[in-house]
């Protein structure tokens, strides 16, 4: 049901060594992607599997995941660490000072619908003062575990956001970052360190995606002309959303690979910002 629709392999890349490796998967409705790094912070491996047309269910994605590992071979290889992260809109954000773990249902109750077959569980965002909560289908859980025994699972919007806190960390002033999925934007605001506003949209047109960034515009009354707006995930320069974002906003910047990670030769080959949300997952605790 996925087809490979990026791939890279560096020559230093020995299967036999992986045991030594570590291994980064994200996966969501659209897209299922990998990387492998050494301990010296190389990207050895990157490969994304596209679902075509996006899976609309948990069952699909279930066959999905499963018609994957089956066939790739390097993903039924030991690796020293394996952390995955997963992407749905089921999550809140909790203060750490008012987030009592075994009352996790209460947080979600008004958020998330029909959790009885789900799992709940948080993620730890220690520089932010604050938890992300998220539900995420209990059968799929097992199944990663199944194919992954010693993963450590994360919600996708938590490496994103830490993703995106180093970018904003370095720089001063409001940060405006938005990551583009398929039908799914997550725009993310930042006052230099500090997180001010985070949430996923559910977008059909280009139109519906100029209106929800607008939309945090005129709520913390930011200036098109005058804030530059950091773009990651699957969106390219020439198409019809990057050209109306860039008609209402003139400052677009694509958003670099981390310094966290080294990239080898094959690495200009790599649209960095598209895999940012991924990379992200090595900052993930």
């Amino acid at each position: 049901m996925g087809t490979v629709n990026f791939e890279i392999v560096e020559s230093n890349f020995v299967k036999k060594y992986t045991d030594t490796y570590d291994l980064s998967i994200l996966v969501g409705m659209d897209r299922f992607s990998f990387l492998v790094s050494d301990p010296q912070q190389n990207i050895l491996l990157l490969r994304s599997y596209a679902f075509t047309p996006q899976i609309p269910g948990m069952d699909q994605l279930s066959t999905a995941l499963k018609d994957i590992y089956i066939k790739d071979e390097l993903l039924k290889q030991p690796y020293r660490t394996v952390k995955v992260g997963i992407l749905n809109q089921r999550n809140t954000l909790v203060p750490s000072d008012l987030f009592t773990a075994d009352r996790k249902e209460v947080y979600l109750m008004n958020v998330v619908q029909n959790i009885n077959d789900d799992t709940l569980n948080f993620d730890t965002l220690k520089p932010l003062g604050m938890v992300n909560l998220y539900a995420a289908n209990t059968d799929f859980i097992n199944q990663i575990y199944g194919y992954f025994p010693n993963a450590r699972i994360h919600h996708a919007a938590t490496s994103l956001i830490l993703g995106y806190r180093k970018i904003a960390e370095n720089r001063t002033g409001r940060q405006i970052c938005l990551n583009v999925r398929q039908g799914l934007l997550q725009i993310s605001l930042f006052d230099n360190k500090e997180l001010l506003f985070f949430n996923s949209f559910i977008y059909q047109s280009s139109q519906d995606f100029i209106y929800y960034v607008m939309l945090v515009f005129d709520q913390f009354q930011l200036k098109p002309e005058g804030n530059t707006v950091h773009i990651s995930g699957q969106i390219i320069q020439d198409s019809e959303i990057y050209h109306l974002l860039f008609r209402y906003i003139r400052h677009l910047e694509m958003m670099p690979a981390p310094d966290y990670y080294k990239l080898g030769a094959k690495g200009s080959e790599i649209k960095d910002y598209q895999y940012f949300d991924l990379f992200s997952l090595k900052l993930c605790e």
